[in-house]
């Protein structure tokens, strides 16, 4: 299959996700994972390493990663969807510096597989120049695009706004001072590079990689029109009703890419709120439903409020509804089936569920709840935003929660079904917790995939994926 470099983003808060939403997506697509990481071998004009296997997720030294992918159409489309990627190229030629880029493209196989097809008089280019831990000038730029000069006749035709083709140069640096490739310790003295054909270091910069090919997509490559990636206009600035622990919209699209969400696929959210996940899923095409025990929130009573940047703007005023309903007129997406419900308690009958995406509470901002009679939790005793009456249920451990959860969904899932939830975690207990769920759901889940994202105060949560193999399950430990 042909080989593209995806670029990523370089999230403050997701990174870690990065692999996980690229598999998932490739695997919509029709790619298996294991075809997807690619084996690139040495002395290539498109890479000098040998990766066989998918990368740890812990090596945070590049935004750049080689696959392998079916053609330009799949790659368009899984970028299409992806939060993470950034865009994908097809590289012509790849060097630690740009006399080896140079050499790579005057051989006869790159200017007939590339430049000839490309560079011609009937297609309309531009360029796109960017640098990983260095920033460049308007003249340094302008200086990297005239190196390339050898490539054109002077017959082709310039299109800054609608291209043809965009012409890509990207420049990995890596910070010598610190030896580190935070992409957050941007080194401000690596801006100055004079004669860069034949200079790979300067000052604390050293120049660990050159890419020049073909943009084969670029999520908002250019400003020209002040372009907004597709997602913005789901921020929680902009919807209209909230509530306490509303999920951020970037991490419902990337669960659900992670939960193979598709047209048509039917998905749950057990603890749905004002439908936070449940918008991510319509977006992209899917029959949603979802349950929550607190009958407030569904109906917007007290709990959820209404946007005040809305109110401010004058798109909404304080007499709007705040049902959960609210939120999908607004956004113009197919209203949800929604029930009250406790999943420890379920109506339900038979497995037809292909996806679960949830956020359970956590019980700090929002106390989880359950309608079973219990002894209460010592830990709980403080907690007193919400009633206690049974109306609203019994204040209920998060152990149980995820117990009662995982329950419900090895009745309920499909086979091969996806369930994709956070759990919550105290950090210097993180090894115990993921022992505990390997132990006690190993054999009904095939628990995919486990990142932390730390939230401070010696908490985090951790992103789950699991699915579904067997309709039989086991119990805690501890029950």
């Amino acid at each position: 299959m042909p080989l593209y470099l995806a670029w990523f983003t370089l999230h403050h808060d997701y990174y870690e996700f990065r692999f996980d939403e690229l598999e998932s997506l490739a695997i919509i697509y029709g790619v298996d994972k294991h075809e997807l990481w690619s084996e690139v071998s040495k002395n290539t004009s498109v890479g000098d390493n040998k990766e066989t296997i998918r990368p740890e997720i812990t090596d945070n030294g590049s935004p750049f990663i080689w696959v392998e992918l079916p053609n330009d159409n799949v790659a368009l489309q899984i970028l299409g969807r992806s939060i993470l990627i950034r865009g994908f190229i097809e590289v012509w030629s790849s060097g630690s510096n740009y006399n080896s880029v140079k050499s790579n493209l005057e051989l006869p196989e790159i200017k007939n597989n590339y430049i000839n097809r490309y560079l011609n008089e009937s297609l309309e280019f531009s360029w796109y120049v960017r640098a990983i831990r260095k920033k460049l000038s308007r003249q340094e730029q302008v200086d990297r695009m005239n190196f390339f000069r050898f490539l054109f006749t002077g017959k082709e035709k310039v299109n800054l706004e609608n291209p043809s083709i965009i012409l890509v140069i990207f420049e990995e640096w890596k910070n010598m001072k610190t030896h580190e490739d935070d992409f957050s310790k941007i080194n401000d003295n690596c801006n100055k590079l004079k004669n860069f054909q034949e200079t790979t270091q300067s000052k604390n910069c050293e120049l660990r990689r050159v890419y020049m090919g073909r943009a084969v997509g670029i999520q908002n490559w250019h400003n020209i029109k002040k372009k907004t990636p597709w997602w913005f206009k789901y921020t929680l600035n902009e919807r209209p009703i909230l509530g306490p622990t509303t999920l951020d919209n970037e991490l419902s699209f990337i669960m659900c890419n992670i939960g193979k969400v598709k047209k048509n696929s039917i998905i749950f959210d057990p603890f749905c709120g004002t439908g936070g996940t449940l918008i991510a899923a319509s977006h992209l095409g899917a029959l949603c439903f979802g349950s929550d025990l607190d009958i407030r929130v569904l109906n917007g009573w007290s709990c959820s409020y209404i946007n005040p940047h809305l109110i401010k703007s004058g798109i909404l005023d304080e007499s709007s509804s705040r049902s959960i309903f609210s939120n999908f007129i607004y956004y113009k997406l197919p209203l949800p089936e929604i029930i009250r419900m406790d999943v420890s308690s379920s109506i339900l009958r038979y497995p037809f569920i292909d996806a679960i995406i949830c956020d359970p509470p956590y019980g700090i901002r929002a106390s989880s709840r359950t309608t079973k009679i219990e002894v209460m939790d010592e830990s709980f005793n403080d907690i007193t935003h919400f009633p206690t009456s049974k109306g609203f249920g019994y204040i209920h451990s998060v152990e149980n929660i995820i117990y009662d959860m995982l329950i419900f969904a090895s009745k309920y899932l499909v086979n091969n079904g996806r369930i994709v939830f956070l759990l919550p975690v105290i950090l210097n207990e993180i090894s115990t917790s993921i022992d505990k769920l390997y132990k006690d759901w190993n054999n009904i889940y095939n628990i995919e995939y486990h990142h932390l994202q730390t939230l401070g105060g010696g908490l985090g949560r951790l992103l789950i994926c699991m699915t579904s193999k067997s309709k039989n399950y086991v119990q805690f430990t501890s029950k």
